[in-house]
């Protein structure tokens, strides 16, 4: 186990210990619904399973033995301060175990059972507790011809059966993106081919990891690649959206000025940045003509150096989130954000760390909600003075 597993492991531990402990507290708060402290719980179920599954190898028909929630897995991943290194360590690590323990081999499985389609069937033939023992006694497996299995557990295999099959076609398009990922990314790193990030990217999205951290892959390996060519050219000199007309001169004093905000020479942030401070970067690197892609890839550098309070993150971009009001769910959003942020001044302590954890779980919703670039801080700097 890499050391970046190693720490995202302590982080989520570390996490749950929290969790635990506000779900306690609310379970003893009168009038708090009980369908949130059910839901809290089942998060906190979801990542003790993670956890396990990093940690431990699993035995063979093992039920869940790979991993294939990839959606909640990469909110926990945004949630921990984690350098885009480390992100993508921890995702080969993923990616790496699954095919080892067989995921490319389910399709030639005569049985496998996802935990999702099991939860989501209605079992006539008996309690989702008694079907999970059937399954894990493996008394199926042992009995090939089923003639050692009673009349109900023969009822009971019937419908594993067509809760195989769903499975199966459930995690299809997971499988398919393993396999991709092994052609092109763990049989060819690092030596990795620019040509190929697109198809690695897109068997990233296959396999349902969402937006936000297939910007995080797609940054690293885009660097990846471009280390390993000799004649290597930084992008942010020679990816220009449009050519700017400026005097040597200007061309100087504009990278010298970008130069104390972000390592020019070395492609990686220098300082945490203010909301001014990034508006200004930002116009400095419209006026040297940057495209959108490589400005949002050092705007990602810098604010990965930093790990912002999401009470200060939201008073800092409330006018950023509000211009997306428009949006019925944000306006919702932000509205209960405001009853939660102003509830914070005017409580005790115990409803104060309720607050706090409403808040940060509403917070979550809405940058889950906005879309997930610049658009808003690129307007806004162009609006600066040159």
């Amino acid at each position: 186990m890499n050391k970046a597993v190693e720490k995202f492991i302590k982080f989520i531990e570390e996490g749950n210990d929290k969790l635990e402990k506000n779900i306690f507290i609310l379970s003893k708060k009168r009038g708090f619904p009980k369908e949130d402290i059910e839901g809290l719980k089942s998060v906190l179920k979801d990542r003790k399973f993670l956890i396990n599954w990093l940690k431990n190898p699993f035995d063979d028909y093992d039920i869940g033995e790979v991993f294939v929630n990839f959606g909640d897995f990469s909110v926990t991943l945004k949630e921990k301060p984690l350098k885009l290194n480390e992100i993508f360590r921890i995702v080969l690590f993923v990616i790496t175990k699954n095919i080892e323990i067989g995921i490319l081999a389910i399709n030639e499985c005569e049985y496998y059972f996802n935990m999702d389609i099991i939860s989501k069937y209605h079992f006539k033939s008996t309690s989702k507790e008694k079907i999970l023992d059937f399954i894990h006694s493996k008394r199926f497996i042992y009995s090939p011809l089923k003639n050692n299995l009673t009349v109900k557990e023969k009822e009971m295999f019937q419908e594993l059966l067509i809760v195989s099959k769903k499975s199966i076609a459930y995690i299809e398009p997971i499988i398919e993106g393993h396999n991709i990922l092994n052609k092109y990314l763990l049989n060819r790193l690092p030596n990795i081919l620019k040509e190929d990030i697109p198809i690695i990217l897109d068997a990233f999205a296959a396999c349902g990891f969402t937006s936000d951290v297939l910007q995080d892959l797609k940054i690293y390996l885009y660097n990846l690649a471009s280390k390993k060519k000799e004649d290597f050219t930084k992008p942010i000199e020679v990816k220009k959206e449009n050519e700017v007309r400026l005097s040597n001169k200007e061309l100087r004093c504009l990278n010298k000025e970008l130069s104390s905000y972000y390592d020019l020479d070395h492609d990686k942030a220098i300082k945490v940045l203010s909301l001014d401070e990034e508006f200004y970067v930002i116009n400095l690197m419209q006026r040297l003509g940057y495209s959108k892609e490589v400005m949002t890839n050092i705007l990602n550098k810098i604010n990965m150096l930093s790990n912002i309070n999401p009470i200060v993150l939201y008073a800092r971009l409330y006018d950023k989130y509000a211009s997306y009001k428009e949006d019925e769910k944000v306006k919702e959003l932000l509205q209960e954000l405001e009853m939660y942020f102003q509830n914070m001044f005017i409580c005790d302590s115990e409803e104060y760390a309720i607050n706090k954890m409403c808040f940060y779980d509403t917070f979550n919703k809405l940058i889950m909600t906005i879309p997930n670039d610049y658009e808003y801080e690129f307007n806004k700097a162009l609006n600066l003075k040159k």
